[in-house]
C-alpha cells in the first residue's frame, strides 16, 4: 500500500511540474505564476531526493564523469530539456521521466571529455614543489612564483583591466588576489570531464585526501590543549578558492570560506608527509582505498571544525568507516572491534571507551555538547591508530570480507583461535575426503 501511495506521490509531482511549465515558440520555457520559479526548485528539490532514494541517477551519471548537484539546481537545471520533451509528448507519469532520465544518460555518455585545471589556492607555503599523485592521479603544489609563471600574475592582470578600461575583469581579478601572492601555495591537479561540475567535486575529493595526509602528517600523536578560554580547533589548512581552466583559458573561479590564518609547515612535516603519500600509493586494494580516502577526509574536516563537539563527532565517523560501519554492522559490533585494536592489557581505555561512546550518544541523539577537549584529543589518537593500521597492512586484506573476518577473530583470545583454526582445518579435510568419496 505504502509502495503504491509513493508512486501516486511521484507521478503528481511529475505532473505538477509539467502543467505548470509552458514552451514558447523560441522553444524556451516559462512559468505559471509570479512565484513559480521559486517553487518549482523546491520540487525539483524533492525530486532530486527521490532519484537518490529509488534510483542510481546520480552513481551512474557520475561514471560518465558528468556530475549533476542534487542540492543546488536552479529552476528545471539539468531536467529541463527532459521535461520540455514530456510536454511536448503529452506524458507526465515518473516512469516515463525516468525513462527520458535513461536517454539523458546515454546523451552525456557520447559527449567528448574536456580538459579542465583546477587550481586551489592553499593557505601555507609550502617549501618545496611537490610533482606528485594520489590514487594515481598527478597533482602539484606549486609556489605563487610557479604559479605566476605557468598561469597568470594577477597583479599585471588588473592593470591590463584598468588599461582596457574592463570592469568586470577588473573586479574579477581584484577579487582573486587576497588568495593570489606569496603567503599561499597552490594546489594543481588536471581533470577530464564532461562538464565543469564534475572536475570540481572530483577535483577537491582529490585535494581533500591530500589535506588529509598532510594534516596527518603534521598533528598525528599531539594533543591540543586550552588552558584558559576555548579549546582551539588543531589544524588551520583550509582551502578557499578553486580556480578553473578549460584547457589554457581561465574560466571561473569558486568561493568558499574566507581565508583567515595560516599553517605553519616545517621541513619534518614534509617528510612525514611524502612518507605518508608514498605508504597510500603503495596500497593496491581499491576498497581499502576507498576506505581510507573518507576517513583521511573526515579527519581532515575534525581537525579543521573549531566546535569541539563537532570536531570529536568527525572523528568518530572516521573510526567508524576504519572498523567498516554499515547497515549490516551494529554500534555495539563497532565498540567490541574499536576495543580489540586496543592493547590488550589497558583496562582503563577499554572503559574510557564506553565513556566516549555514551557521549557521542548523547550528542547525536539529545544534542548533548558536554565533550572536553580531553575527549576530542582521546579520539583523535584513537582515529590515528586505525589510519595508520590501514596505511601499514591495508594490502594483506585482498576484500572487505578478509578484513571483516580480521575484525571478528580479533576480538577472540588466543585460545578460542586455536580451537577454530583446528574446526576449520577439520572441515577442510572433511571436505576433500567427500571429493575423493565421490570421485574416486
Amino acid at each position: 500500500m505504502s509502495d503504491k501511495i509513493s508512486e501516486e506521490i511521484e507521478d503528481s509531482l511529475i505532473k505538477k511540474i509539467i502543467d505548470s511549465i509552458t514552451i514558447t515558440d523560441e522553444g524556451k520555457v516559462s512559468y505559471k505564476g509570479p512565484n513559480r520559479i521559486l517553487t518549482i526548485s523546491r520540487e525539483i528539490d524533492i525530486l532530486s531526493s527521490i532519484l537518490q532514494e529509488k534510483t542510481d541517477f546520480f552513481k551512474e551519471i557520475k561514471t560518465k564523469r558528468y556530475f549533476v548537484p542534487p542540492k543546488t539546481i536552479i529552476g528545471l537545471g539539468e531536467f529541463i530539456e527532459i521535461f520540455k520533451k514530456l510536454k511536448k509528448d503529452n506524458k507526465s507519469s515518473f516512469d516515463d521521466f525516468k525513462s527520458e532520465l535513461n536517454n539523458r544518460i546515454n546523451e552525456i555518455a557520447k559527449m567528448p571529455k574536456e580538459e579542465f585545471t583546477l587550481v586551489y589556492p592553499l593557505n601555507f607555503k609550502f617549501p618545496k614543489k611537490v610533482d606528485s599523485e594520489i590514487n594515481e592521479d598527478k597533482f602539484e603544489i606549486l609556489s605563487f612564483e610557479d604559479f605566476s609563471s605557468r598561469f597568470f600574475d594577477v597583479r599585471q592582470k588588473i592593470q591590463e583591466a584598468e588599461a582596457n578600461r574592463d570592469i568586470q575583469a577588473k573586479f574579477q581579478f581584484l577579487s582573486l588576489k587576497e588568495v593570489c601572492n606569496d603567503k599561499f601555495s597552490f594546489f594543481i591537479i588536471k581533470v577530464y570531464a564532461r562538464n565543469m561540475y564534475f572536475s570540481i567535486e572530483y577535483a577537491t575529493e582529490r585535494l581533500l585526501c591530500v589535506l588529509g595526509l598532510m594534516t596527518f602528517a603534521k598533528y598525528r600523536g599531539q594533543e591540543g590543549i586550552t588552558i584558559v578560554g576555548r579549546a582551539s580547533k588543531q589544524s588551520n589548512l583550509s582551502l578557499s578558492k578553486v580556480l578553473i581552466f578549460k584547457a589554457e583559458d581561465f574560466k571561473y573561479f569558486d568561493f568558499n570560506e574566507q581565508i583567515t590564518s595560516f599553517e605553519e609547515i616545517s621541513e619534518a612535516n614534509i617528510d612525514n608527509f611524502f612518507r605518508l603519500l608514498q605508504s597510500y600509493n603503495e596500497i593496491k586494494r581499491l576498497y581499502i582505498l576507498k576506505i581510507l580516502e573518507r576517513a583521511l577526509i573526515s579527519y581532515y574536516e575534525a581537525s579543521i571544525d573549531d566546535d569541539i563537539a563537532y570536531s570529536f563527532l568527525k572523528y568518530w565517523i572516521c573510526i567508524e568507516l576504519c572498523l567498516l560501519k554499515s547497515e549490516g554492522i551494529t554500534e555495539n559490533e563497532i565498540i567490541k572491534r574499536l576495543k580489540s585494536m586496543l592493547i590488550e592489557e589497558d583496562e582503563y581505555l577499554k572503559i574510557r571507551i564506553d565513556w566516549l561512546y555514551r557521549k557521542r550518544n548523547n550528542l547525536v541523539h539529545q544534542l548533548n555538547m558536554d565533550i572536553s577537549q580531553f575527549d576530542r584529543n582521546l579520539i583523535k589518537l584513537i582515529s590515528e591508530s586505525l589510519i595508520d593500521f590501514l596505511l601499514i597492512y591495508g594490502n594483506r586484506f585482498p576484500n572487505n570480507v578478509e578484513l571483516n573476518l580480521f575484525y571478528k577473530f580479533l576480538q577472540e583470545n588466543n585460545e578460542s583461535l586455536i580451537i577454530d583454526k583446528k574446526v576449520i582445518d577439520s572441515i577442510i579435510a572433511f571436505r576433500k575426503s567427500l571429493e575423493i568419496t565421490i570421485n574416486p
